[in-house]
């Protein structure tokens, strides 16, 4: 296995016809991130294989059809059910101005009412918003909306937030 880092940005969940069509559940918020000139990366069995994309249609809100290079027909389209497809670390960017990638994120010390008062321990996605999992010092979790009203980010390059959660939230 390689030492490279990887971001998962979808699954082959099935195949399309047969000429190799992927069907691919979508992860990422940048479906971008399919039609790009990088490789994209198939897990298969724990080694990452590259391959490039030869064309991407997006299908509906969380699924696509991909063709990846040298694969052309269902059989070898079948063998990569189920694998996820990755990108090079180094061709994420992070963060910008209002969006996080989450291993920004997960981590970060959590600062309530100027007191250093725990972790983000992971994200859910909620639909309309996602939720911050805190954990504090105590081994109690709170669940916080990630908006902006009530999470600072203003110090994220420290690898802290602030939270301001509205009254009630925290008992």
């Amino acid at each position: 296995m390689s030492s490279k880092e990887f971001f998962r940005i979808g699954v082959i969940s099935g195949i399309r016809g047969f000429d190799g069509c992927l069907k691919v559940f979508i992860i990422t918020d940048f479906p971008e991130r399919f039609s790009g000139s990088s490789p994209v990366y198939v897990n298969i069995h724990g080694h990452y294989k590259a391959f490039a994309i030869i064309d991407f249609t997006i299908a509906a809100k969380h699924t696509g059809y991909c063709y990846l290079e040298g694969i052309h027909d269902d059989v070898a389209a079948q063998a990569l059910k189920g694998c996820d497809i990755f990108i090079d670390a180094d061709d994420v960017q992070l963060y910008d101005d209002n969006s996080f990638h989450y291993s920004v994120i997960i981590g970060c010390v959590v600062y309530y009412n100027n007191e250093n008062w725990g972790t983000v321990v992971d994200i859910m996605q909620t639909g309309a918003a996602d939720v911050l999992v805190i954990k504090t010092y105590t081994g109690k979790e709170y669940f916080i909306p990630f908006v902006e009203s009530m999470v600072s980010t203003q110090r994220l390059n420290e690898h802290i937030l602030e939270i301001s959660p509205i009254e009630g939230l925290i008992q």
